[in-house]
């Protein structure tokens, strides 16, 4: 008997196919989204990017009175990590000035209206930190102030607060006893 080609069988073929096997197995390991398989053309649905990541909060917009509370949510789409850091004006968590801002989106008017009325509350993506949606907030006060239009040459001016006019039906409660 003659000697047998190397590629058709005995130890020169089994090395020749373990050597295809580690290849094939380099190939798969080396697979930048951790696919478990090998095809022949692009994959149809590469998993996003931090570039594909969108936050909406809402509501977009709101009012709020001094002193009192909105509540926004963040939705974050395109990554399974949606954790949000909430900002107002820029300020993580706010300030005393702007009003607070927690975690779970509840923002806390100032008791005293700031410079500017109008606010931005913002949510930032952890998962990217260049990704945030923003909502405008108006703040009001709960001061009216009245000046009635009279001939007399007199300027009547009447100030009343949603905690004045409540201290004052609390105070005519209790002078009914």
């Amino acid at each position: 008997m003659g000697m047998r080609p190397f590629p058709q069988s005995g130890f020169g073929s089994s090395l020749a196919s373990a050597l295809g096997l580690c290849a094939l197995m380099a190939v798969v390991a080396t697979c930048d989204w951790g696919c478990a398989h090998v095809s022949a053309g692009p994959s149809p649905n590469p998993p996003p990017t931090g570039d594909d990541i969108s936050v909406v909060v809402a509501p977009p917009s709101a009012s709020v009175l001094l002193g009192n509370q909105v509540v926004f949510t963040a939705a974050v789409h395109n990554t399974t990590d949606t954790a949000v850091t909430w900002s107002v004006n820029g300020a993580v968590g706010g300030a005393a000035d702007v009003g607070t801002i927690t975690g779970a989106g509840v923002y806390n008017a100032p008791v005293d209206l700031p410079v500017a009325a109008t606010l931005q509350v913002t949510a930032t993506s952890h998962a990217n930190a260049a990704k945030s949606g923003s909502a405008a907030v108006t703040i009001q006060s709960d001061v009216a102030i009245t000046l009635p239009s009279g001939g007399s040459g007199g300027v009547t001016v009447e100030l009343a607060s949603a905690c004045s006019r409540e201290a004052g039906r609390r105070r005519r409660k209790l002078e009914k006893f």
